[in-house]
């Protein structure tokens, strides 16, 4: 075979591929992405990639390469975080790894299909803490090349000056959303500046909105397909961001039970379970209402990678995101009153909202575990194998980082660190990491073979109508 030749982007910025270096020194971080594309005589070509971070005065908590394809849907490549700090991928031709140690972190991607790495976008995204305790991210991007033509130079130039501007706009909208995710977890932290807080929120949307706009407005050039798709999921992110706010406390009723709908208005209502003798928050609405809500996630905000003792005991807050508890559940569930179980969520890439329904629900008590016993499941999903969602895990024992209880030869938590009834460690995830995709891959159906990426979630039960 001839010499293998190597040819940067960076050489070639005007007909091959744009790679976009970050420098975010301000931050007290080091960021860089670079693609290149490697010759092997006239027709064996391939692409590859590496990211580069370093934390000068900040912590690194986690380093990834995503991959935004021609239909727009985005997906992790490579993740390595401090409690994963090394991570190997072999999928569809492509292999790669990754460390993060020394609070730096290294990512390198081989044998990219040439073609897939000329069109796709590319993101390398670091996610550090500050030294006041602060958690930020930085992005790099790579885009994708623009096709080569027959047009004059003064079109071509025209062309990429466009480009350019769109990739800019598309910085802002990234920079925009960051800036209202950290106001919303600043927003249920100090309740005390809520409506000020609230207004710098829907300020920013605005901002969001206005760059949407003129975005969508732009001449359409080639390359503009898959930036488009990024934006919308953006969007879309947004949009469930918003509906899940609580601006305020929900407010406080007697009881939770089924038909509450009937004289109760709003969504959520809070009320003190005289069995646990506790707050909880109850679903109001529902399909007649009556649910306690035990799970409920929708941007991030609380951290699910959690020991033994604290899913037991529970954590959170009702009014964002929060786990009742293992022991709160399995009293529920072990007293007179057969309970139903229900789990929601809403998909990144379609937008859509999903459920399953469990006819019978039970956990087992701490000696056992917390085994999860499932009734027969009814979904707008079809689950009815048994080897699909949560079902899969049906007769499982619950398992965290510090307890490892799952049926697999692998630990689950070493690759999903939120606590799960895992069997095996793929088929659902809902108290997994979440990042700006949501929950990667965190629900699948093996009757259709789909994974979900999930952004919002929510478990709830309620004891049985009586006949």
């Amino acid at each position: 075979m001839g010499t293998t030749a190597k040819l940067t982007c960076l050489t070639l910025i005007a007909v091959l591929i744009t790679t976009v270096e970050i420098s975010a020194q301000s931050q007290g971080l080091d960021l860089k992405l670079d693609r290149d594309m490697v010759f092997l005589g006239d027709q064996d070509q391939f692409g590859q990639l590496t990211c580069r971070a370093k934390g000068n005065s900040v912590k690194l908590e986690s380093f990834t390469v995503m991959w935004v394809n021609v239909t727009g849907e985005t997906s992790d490549l490579v993740r390595v975080t401090s409690t994963k700090p090394s991570n190997r991928v072999s999928h569809s031709g492509i292999l790669g790894n990754g460390t993060l140690e020394n609070n730096s972190g290294y990512i390198f991607l081989d044998r990219l299909d040439a073609d897939i790495c000329d069109s796709s976008y590319f993101l390398c995204e670091a996610v550090f803490t500050k030294s006041s305790g602060e958690s930020e991210r930085a992005i790099a991007t790579a885009w994708p090349r623009q096709p080569q033509t027959d047009r004059s130079d003064d079109a071509a130039s025209n062309n990429s000056q466009h480009l350019a501007a769109l990739e800019k706009r598309l910085e802002n909208i990234s920079e925009a959303f960051q800036m209202f995710n950290r106001s919303y977890m600043e927003l249920m932290q100090t309740r005390q500046k809520e409506k000020l807080e609230q207004a710098q929120i829907m300020a920013r949307l605005k901002n969001l909105e206005a760059n949407m706009s003129v975005f969508n407005k732009s001449q359409s050039c080639d390359p503009c397909s898959n930036i488009t798709r990024a934006v919308e999921n953006l969007e879309r992110r947004l949009k469930h961001l918003e509906k899940s706010n609580m601006t305020s406390e929900p407010p406080q009723v007697g009881t939770c039970v089924r038909g509450m709908n009937e004289t109760v208005q709003l969504d959520y209502v809070i009320t003190t379970d005289k069995t646990l003798g506790r707050e909880i928050l109850c679903d109001a609405q529902t399909d007649g209402g009556g649910w306690i809500v035990f799970q409920k996630r929708f941007n991030g905000s609380v951290n699910f990678t959690r020991g033994w003792d604290e899913y037991r005991d529970g954590f959170g807050a009702l009014t964002g995101e929060f786990w009742l508890g293992n022991e709160a559940v399995h009293r529920l569930t072990n007293m007179a009153d057969v309970y139903e179980l229900r789990v929601e969520f809403t998909d990144i890439f379609d937008g859509q909202d999903y459920f399953a329904h469990y006819q019978t629900f039970k956990l087992g008590n701490e000696s056992d575990n917390y085994r999860l016993l499932l009734g027969a499941v009814t979904s707008l999903v079809d689950e009815s194998t048994g080897d699909s969602g949560l079902f899969y895990s049906n007769g499982s024992f619950f398992s965290t980082i510090d307890r490892d209880n799952d049926d697999s030869v692998l630990t689950c938590t070493d690759y999903n660190p939120g606590g799960w009834w895992y069997k095996s460690c793929f088929r659902s995830r809902l108290n997994d990491i979440y990042t700006d995709q949501g929950i990667g891959f965190g629900w699948y159906y093996t009757t259709i073979t789909k994974w979900y990426s999930l952004i919002r979630t929510e478990m709830k039960m309620r004891p049985l109508k009586s006949n």
